[in-house]
């Protein structure tokens, strides 16, 4: 998992890293070049781990309102001295918040709760019945069947169109909207 870590107190990004061995882990000290890394460079990262308190140019919660705005699927957790903060957390859709001194159970129990999420969101299945098929995915790989043959067609990472007539009518303009939002 790639994870960001911005955090200006050095020993508290340290001690998160620790935590996270065996993760693909970028520690920040100045929110600043999170940001610019992410709007310039276009970095996305699978996990932000946040501080609240930083330096005075630019705080926590101001950093991920401004990574939400680039990236809406953004995964950020918030690590704070302080709980007064979690309305704000709340109204940015934070995945948790950690109060410091964290714990590593409590760094590995986020980890482990994204694993599961991710492992869901690769598998999702969407029924068409009105025009005959389905799509479903399960990592990289997408599969396309249709109701009458009950055949599907696999492709792994890229799509490709194919023509289906289903109940005698073409429906390939609806399979090209349905196949341009299932890749978003």
């Amino acid at each position: 998992m790639k994870i960001a870590v911005c955090d200006d107190c050095h020993e508290d990004a340290m001690r998160l890293e620790t935590f996270m061995e065996g993760q693909d882990i970028r520690l920040y000290f100045d929110p600043q070049r999170l940001l610019a890394d992410v709007e310039n460079r276009q970095m996305r990262f699978d996990l932000y781990l946040l501080d609240i308190f930083m330096d005075d140019s630019m705080g926590g919660i101001e950093l991920a309102e401004r990574i939400r705005a680039r990236d809406e699927e953004a995964v950020i957790c918030f690590v704070s001295t302080s709980d007064a903060f979690y309305r704000q957390a709340y109204d940015l859709y934070a995945v948790q918040y950690l109060l410091k001194p964290v714990q590593e159970a409590d760094v590995r129990q986020l980890l482990e709760r994204l694993v599961r999420r991710r492992g869901r969101e690769r598998d999702q299945h969407a029924l068409f019945p009105m025009a005959g098929f389905s799509i479903s995915t399960a990592g990289n790989t997408r599969c396309l069947s249709t109701a009458r043959t009950g055949l599907c067609r696999r492709v792994k990472e890229s799509w490709t169109i194919w023509r289906f007539r289903c109940a005698g009518k073409c429906f390939r303009g609806v399979i090209r909207v349905l196949l341009s939002i299932c890749i978003m």
